[in-house]
């Protein structure tokens, strides 16, 4: 089974490597031939080789900058760099979105937090009102509908 691990968060750091790396690791270990797309803000060459040595093709894109435009880019070159696989796993709302523009099925929905919900609770205020909020929870209520499964912490 071809199975891509598909995420804006880094695979360097944190999360990424404590959990994400081994899990990967595990599933290449089985049979199953496993890519990934991360979006990272430096190359960690050690820890590619070392998936790459495993047969694990590792897609590392540039983060790039801060900010909404900035991530409106990221997603877009995140949906250019979707290979064919037979499952996808998508680490949280973008990348899940980017797999359903693809029209890539199925997606498993990683979901370890709303990414509004935060917004919300760090704002405070009227912020939960927004329009921003309004639209993004109508993505999030997308991406779920079109997910086959939805794992959370």
């Amino acid at each position: 089974m071809r199975i891509c691990y598909v995420t804006t968060d880094s695979l360097s750091e944190g999360v990424g490597k404590s959990q994400i790396v081994p899990l990967l690791r595990s599933l290449n270990a089985f049979g199953h031939q496993v890519s990934i797309i991360s979006m990272e803000k430096f190359i960690n060459r050690e820890l590619y080789e070392n998936l790459s040595n495993v047969g694990i093709r590792w897609n590392v894109l540039d983060f790039g900058r801060r900010g909404i435009i900035a991530g409106v880019f990221r997603a877009i070159r995140l949906i250019k760099a979707i290979p064919n696989a037979d499952v996808y796993h998508a680490r949280s709302d973008i990348p899940a979105l980017a797999l359903i523009i693809r029209r890539k099925k199925p997606i498993l929905w990683d979901v370890r937090s709303l990414w509004m919900e935060q917004r919300a609770v760090i704002a405070g205020g009227k912020f939960p009102f927004s329009l921003l909020n309004r639209i993004w929870r109508l993505i999030e209520r997308f991406i779920s509908r079109r997910s086959a499964a939805v794992n959370t912490l």
